[in-house]
């Protein structure tokens, strides 16, 4: 009976030790939660802010020329004008042309859009060859073209949703381009519609083999070669006869005169 008593209070303690322990570990998941949900909301307010001074930043450039290759606002082209605004308002240096900045940060879905993010477009018949800057109900901010000023414009638009390829957000809390890359990041897909599909040119240089092919030695026509040479001695017999007979006429000629001079 003794030993019953012995049992029963052995798995008694056993459950309450049990109980503790999950209690435990359920405080330590509550707490895990509440820091991360903390983080979050600290982080959305912080890329609010962000996506603000971006967009104020970018306001300022309205009418600002577009200008090809242009990086100042004394004349812009689409990347160029990206990657001022975001250098100007946050710090952070994006790469040079759109394609490359469609390998940056995040892929977004268009329902996803927020202010701050980066739209992308084919204008110039390959894809992400146009990128714009999201102001938010169905706007961007973008350098159109030659001719053209920084400019909002519709992503409603017939011309700009046909040709719309994808969207990237951008983290800009760490403040180097080089971050914002990581193995997630895919690039854009082309859109769905019916436009052409052309290949897309590499951005990054081809790399070099480290082996060196020898040059081969070009394969010359024997029949070609041999037609040429008997051309050109013929052309040079050509030339001969023709300065032999103008040399027979200028001799004759002179003989004649000196004929006519010993008549008189």
């Amino acid at each position: 009976m003794k030993k019953i008593w012995q049992l029963c209070l052995m798995l008694s303690l056993s459950c309450s030790f049990s109980y503790v322990a999950q209690a435990d570990e359920l405080d330590d998941i509550i707490i895990v939660k509440t820091n991360k949900q903390r983080i979050d909301e600290e982080k959305i307010e912080t890329n609010k802010k962000q996506a603000g001074d971006v967009i104020m930043n970018a306001m300022g450039l309205l009418g600002v020329p577009y200008v090809f290759g242009g990086s100042t606002p004394k004349g812009l082209d689409c990347s160029g004008f990206i990657q001022y605004v975001f250098k100007q308002s946050v710090k952070v240096t994006l790469p040079r042309t759109a394609a490359q900045m469609a390998k940056t940060g995040q892929s977004i879905e268009r329902s996803e859009l927020k202010p701050g993010d980066l739209v992308f477009f084919n204008t110039r018949g390959f894809a992400n060859s146009h990128v714009g800057l999201y102001i938010g109900n169905n706007k961007f901010m973008h350098a159109p073209r030659t001719g053209k000023t920084v400019e909002v414009a519709l992503m409603t638009n017939k011309y700009w949703n046909a040709r719309y390829n994808g969207a990237r957000r951008v983290d800009s809390s760490s403040g180097k381009a080089a971050s914002f890359v990581t193995a997630e990041s895919k690039p854009l897909n082309t859109s769905t519609n019916t436009q052409t599909k052309k290949a897309t040119p590499s951005s990054e240089p081809k790399k070099k083999t480290d082996a060196v092919k020898p040059k081969q030695p070009q394969k010359t026509d024997n029949k070609k070669s041999s037609a040429k040479k008997v051309e050109t001695k013929n052309n040079k017999k050509k030339e001969t006869k023709k300065t032999e007979t103008k040399k027979a006429t200028t001799t004759k000629k002179s003989t004649d005169k000196t004929k006519n001079k010993k008549k008189s």
